[in-house]
């Protein structure tokens, strides 16, 4: 999973926007994964084509 994120100028002291941010800086990265739904990218699929045929 790509955890990087462009923080905005407007979040930064530079009035510049930074890119390569890590997401887990600002997010409880433990949290998130206990507290939603995540599905490999395959699985999404096989479930997806099962539903629409």
């Amino acid at each position: 999973m790509d955890l990087s994120i462009c923080l905005s100028s407007v979040y930064t002291k530079s009035g510049q926007d930074e890119k390569g941010k890590d997401f887990r800086f600002y997010f409880d990265f433990e949290h998130l994964k206990e507290s939603a739904s995540v599905l490999d990218q395959g699985q999404f699929w096989v479930d997806w084509n099962k539903w629409h045929q």
